[in-house]
C-alpha cells in the first residue's frame, strides 16, 4: 500500500508524473519530425513576430512565422520556440525554410531549429533510469507502453487529420 503522507513517496510519484508528461511531449515531437521527414514539403516562411516569454520560470525565446499553403493559397501562422542564438540572429521579416505537412499544413517546423529524433529518444532512454531505481524494473514496461501508445497515437493524429 502506498503511503501518500510520506514525503519520499510523494516526491517519487510527482517525479514519475513529470516523466510521463515528458514522454508524451517527446513522443509527440518525435512523431511530428518522423512525419515531416517522410512527407514534409520544404517551403519558405517569413518571421512576423519575435518575442520572449517566461514559461515555468524559464525565459523562452519564440517567433511567429507565416507561410502560404500552395494548393489552397491559404495563409498559416505558426509559433515556435527557438534558441537564444537564433533569437539574436533572426529578425522580423527574415525569410527561413520550414518543413510543412501538405495534408495537414498546421504542422510545420523550422529546418534551422531541427531536433533530431535520435536525441529525443536518447532523452527518453536516459530518463528511464529513475523509475527503475525507485519503482523497480517492472515499471519500465508501463512507461514503455505509455510512450508507445502516445507516439503512435500522435503519429495517427498528425497524419489522419486533414486541412
Amino acid at each position: 500500500m502506498i503511503n501518500l503522507r510520506d514525503p519520499v513517496t510523494l516526491f517519487v510519484l510527482w517525479f514519475a508524473a513529470c516523466l510521463i508528461g515528458g514522454f508524451i511531449i517527446t513522443s509527440r515531437e518525435a512523431a511530428i519530425w518522423l512525419s515531416l521527414k517522410h512527407s514534409g514539403v520544404l517551403s519558405e516562411v517569413q518571421i512576423v513576430r519575435q518575442y520572449r516569454r517566461f514559461i515555468s520560470r524559464k525565459l523562452t525565446y519564440l517567433i511567429t512565422y507565416e507561410y502560404i499553403e500552395f494548393s489552397t493559397g491559404r495563409m498559416y501562422h505558426h509559433e515556435q520556440k527557438i534558441s537564444f542564438l537564433h533569437f539574436r540572429q533572426w529578425k522580423v521579416d527574415d525569410t527561413l525554410h520550414a518543413l510543412i505537412l501538405p495534408h495537414n499544413p498546421r504542422i510545420a517546423r523550422l529546418i534551422e531549429e531541427h531536433v533530431e529524433v535520435n536525441k529525443l529518444l536518447f532523452g527518453i532512454v536516459v530518463s528511464l533510469i529513475f523509475p527503475i531505481v525507485f519503482l523497480g524494473i517492472n515499471s519500465i514496461w508501463v512507461l514503455f507502453i505509455i510512450c508507445l501508445i502516445s507516439f503512435f497515437g500522435n503519429l495517427l493524429w498528425i497524419n489522419l487529420r486533414r486541412k
